[in-house]
């Protein structure tokens, strides 16, 4: 009987136990529903690891009755003057970097509204533009947030590619200077491609593709629909007014453009030396670059246009003050 009596006390034990156990299960799962609900429905973003300046905001965060306001919702979203949105915040970087776009252009458009500059456009009648502190560094400041977008919007391997492939454009651009497009395609009017491949001394269907392609990049413009007829746009007659400047982009992309394919090659031969006898130039015409322009008058008068165009870059005067110390240009040209 009284082993009767104790299993009986067991079973009525266990099934109470059993009934305690599925309670607290339950229960626990329904906390954990609630708690995931206000995650989500929360007001307050994650913290993102950023708190400077964070207790001197908090009075903006706070409504008129105490609480938090809409205000809130969009801190974290904000991202530090002058730098672009990680990829890894909750915020969207693309909207944030629209809006940066968007603040910068306008003012920029103020500048242009404060000087005697017309906004500009494609036309070879387009002015330049503004040389002031502070348009340079806006100008600089769109630069970057409007390249940090189309990285994003593009992706790692369109982007990649596109850098990849940019030699290709410069060769384009290589034969444009060489072969005197700029010069041939008159500043008023226009000229057919195969009256321009006449003057270059080329073959007709390269000179149309070559144009076509330069023309992608705003660097003459086909007049009509496959008409096979060009005209200057600002960014190609700003090389057939300016000399100098049109000197410059040659010198890159003659001496300098080929000397840059042999740095890697270089690399190989001196990995631990870097000197004027051990650099892509050396390795490419087997000369120091000054020894080189002396040797070569033509293109030493060339490397001395191209400092002058230079020193009238954006902030590039003090940079090459530095070069025209280290060496005496003038006699380049004498």
């Amino acid at each position: 009987m009284l082993f009767k009596a104790v299993i009986s006390v067991l079973l009525v034990f266990s099934f109470y136990l059993a009934l305690l156990v599925q309670f607290i299960s339950q229960f626990w799962e329904k906390l954990g529903v609630i708690s995931s609900s206000l995650r989500q429905k929360s007001i307050l973003p994650p913290y993102s690891g950023n708190i400077d300046g964070t207790k001197s905001k908090i009075t903006q965060l706070k409504g008129d009755s105490g609480g938090i306001s809409k205000a809130a919702l969009s801190f974290n979203n904000k991202s530090p003057a002058n730098k672009s949105p990680s990829p890894n915040n909750d915020t969207s970087a693309i909207i944030s970097l629209a809006k940066q776009i968007s603040e910068l252009s306008t003012q920029i458009s103020s500048c242009f509204n404060a000087s005697t500059n017309p906004e500009p456009n494609f036309s070879a009648s387009s002015g330049d533009v503004p040389k002031t502190p502070e348009y340079e560094s806006l100008r600089s400041s769109l630069n970057d947030t409007a390249l940090d977008l189309l990285r994003l919007i593009n992706g790692p391997k369109n982007t990649l590619r596109t850098y990849a492939f940019s030699h290709y454009d410069l060769a384009v651009l290589q034969v444009a200077v060489e072969r005197g497009f700029f010069k041939f395609i008159p500043r008023q009017g226009s000229i057919a491609a195969g009256m321009l491949a006449d003057k270059a001394q080329m073959d007709e269907d390269r000179t149309t593709r070559l144009l076509r392609f330069l023309a992608t990049r705003r660097i003459f413009e086909e007049v009509g629909r496959d008409s096979g007829v060009f005209r200057h746009t600002a960014m190609s007659v700003v090389m057939a007014r300016d000399e100098n400047f049109h000197a410059m982009v040659h010198m890159q992309m003659d001496e300098m453009f080929k000397a840059a394919s042999e740095l890697s090659t270089q690399i190989d031969r001196s990995p631990y030396v870097s000197d004027n006898e051990n650099s892509a130039f050396y390795a490419r015409f087997g000369l120091p670059a000054y020894a080189y322009y002396e040797q070569n008058p033509q293109k030493g008068a060339r490397f001395a246009q191209s400092m002058d165009a230079w020193s009238k870059c954006e902030s590039a005067l003090a940079t090459c003050s530095l070069c025209t110390n280290f060496f005496p240009l003038q006699c380049l040209t004498e």
